[in-house]
């Protein structure tokens, strides 16, 4: 089973950088990732269905020192496939990411453990003045790996369908509870959206009745 966390280790090296090494006019890093190394990225072993790559992506970044924090700019464009929520095609979406975000040195509580930073290591918070994110590093050394991941779950789709903004060539979805039923029986699916297919079924076959009652 592919672990997501393998990727730390196979990162460019410039995404692991340490702040006290960041020059005085700051640190301009050019990257070009492997659509496998996406793909690994956003894996999740938990789920059957994921996001994947469908081609490489040109990701550049800006470290500077601003006031004993780290201000990090920069994104990329990045070309992402995933199922469709309704039918389950394959959808593929145009992604562009947008990193703008402030890291702090954090102050591990003695009784948090390395697994429990790694989760905390992202907050989605934002000051109410400045469309800027904020994230914590450890020892000294930011990882740019798990900032990676993180923004770009915040930016892909939580509801990827044919016809999302996102979608290279946005299209009708054919989904219908009767078809969806039909070629579950030949796929596997998701059990979270299996039960939402279930919900759907229902809601579209009342409103059918109540039609037919008022004609």
């Amino acid at each position: 089973m592919r672990n997501w966390m393998d990727c730390l280790e196979k990162a460019p090296k410039s995404f692991r950088v340490r702040a006290e090494k960041i020059p005085v006019n700051g640190l301009d890093v050019e990257e070009t990732l492997k659509k496998s190394f996406i793909s690994d990225l956003l894996h999740d072993g938990d789920s059957k269905l994921f996001w994947t790559a469908s081609d490489d992506a040109q990701l550049r970044f800006v470290l500077r020192t601003e006031a004993g924090t780290v201000t990090l700019k920069g994104g990329g464009l990045f070309a992402l496939e995933h199922a469709c929520v309704r039918c389950l095609k394959e959808v593929p979406m145009k992604v562009d990411l947008q990193m703008n975000c402030r890291l702090f040195a954090s102050k591990k509580a003695e009784s948090q453990t390395d697994v429990d930073a790694d989760f905390e290591w992202f907050e989605d918070t934002k000051d109410s003045s400045v469309d800027e994110g904020v994230a914590y590093y450890d020892d000294g050394i930011i990882d740019l790996t798990l900032l990676l991941r993180e923004q770009l779950f915040l930016d892909v789709p939580a509801y990827p369908a044919c016809d999302h903004e996102l979608a290279m060539l946005p299209a009708v979805c054919v989904f219908t509870p009767v078809t969806s039923q039909a070629e579950s029986l030949e796929r596997p699916v998701d059990p979270r959206l299996a039960k939402l297919l279930d919900l759907r079924a229902q809601f579209t076959k009342s409103g059918l009745d109540k039609d037919s009652k008022k004609s």
